[in-house]
């Protein structure tokens, strides 16, 4: 026989929560929203040094990129720049290029019109002051070499601060005839076997042009140099080298004082420098 469930009474009335428990979990709730408002506030803190964080990341980004587009800027102006004095400086090497000048009479013209556009009036070369000594040592190098030519095999320019130095090594050509030897080398023509053994003959040397520019983009000084010590030497030996050399145009520097001392420190500033190919010793060098 089944037997009845029991109902389960209902709670009486004087078994309702306490009212202390009631304080107690009222104090809890407030406990756990307390805790959860410190947790949210280091949370928000912690999104704050982030957020700050990044904000600084920014800044920087910014800077960095306003730097690199400042640089790249100076890059570019330093490009044009280059290019710029590439190209008058190639200019003025051309003039160079054919020799013996009553063959093209209007070479002088152009000569001084490169030059005054590209020198300062006060330009130093060979330690001479002004435009002078370039014209003389044009004339007497496209005047009186046949066949002259002056080949430039590279440019390279350097900056330092705000100016700026271009290199320029060169090969040289000419063709040692009559009117060469009575211009620049009139104390052979008593040595008839030298004046035989170079006579017609083409030679071929190493030179350079070093020139420094100021801010405006002229060159303030300039020096050459070439070896023609070597270069002869190989041709008609050491002691005929020695003797087309001597009192000629190209090793008579007396009249210009100090040029041996600035070319020496000329040379200390392109090994300061670290340059690649090897600087001219002052053995064998003269100036063009």
């Amino acid at each position: 026989m089944l037997t009845k469930r029991q109902r389960k009474e209902a709670p009486r009335a004087d078994e309702s929560p306490s009212s202390t428990d009631l304080e107690e979990a009222e104090a809890a709730r407030k406990q756990r929203r307390r805790d959860q408002v410190r947790v949210n506030q280091r949370n928000l803190r912690q999104r704050q040094r982030m957020l700050n964080g990044l904000e600084a990341d920014v800044k920087t980004i910014e800077l960095e990129i306003a730097e690199y587009d400042k640089n790249l800027q100076q890059l570019r102006n330093l490009s044009a720049r280059d290019d710029f004095i590439v190209s008058n400086f190639a200019q003025y090497l051309h003039l160079h290029l054919y020799g013996v000048l009553p063959t093209h009479p209007g070479r002088v013209s152009e000569q001084r019109r490169i030059s005054r556009f590209l020198f300062r009036d006060d330009v130093i070369y060979g330690g001479v002051v002004g435009h002078s000594y370039i014209e003389d040592q044009w004339l007497k190098w496209a005047g009186f070499h046949p066949k002259f030519k002056l080949v430039p095999t590279g440019f390279e320019v350097m900056h330092s601060n705000e100016s700026a130095v271009i290199r320029v090594p060169v090969e040289i050509t000419f063709v040692m005839t009559r009117l060469t030897i009575e211009a620049m080398y009139p104390h052979i023509l008593a040595h008839e076997g030298i004046v035989q053994q170079i006579l017609g003959h083409e030679f071929s040397t190493q030179a350079g042009f070093i020139a420094y520019y100021d801010e405006y983009g002229q060159i303030e000084r300039m020096e050459t140099w070439a070896d023609l010590a070597t270069t002869f030497s190989e041709a008609i030996g050491t002691l005929g080298a020695s003797a087309l050399l001597s009192d000629s145009e190209y090793r008579d520097t007396s009249h210009i004082r100090g040029v041996q001392a600035i070319t020496a420190t000329l040379y200390r500033q392109l090994e300061a420098m670290q340059l690649d190919d090897a600087t001219p010793q002052d053995a064998g060098v003269v100036m063009l």
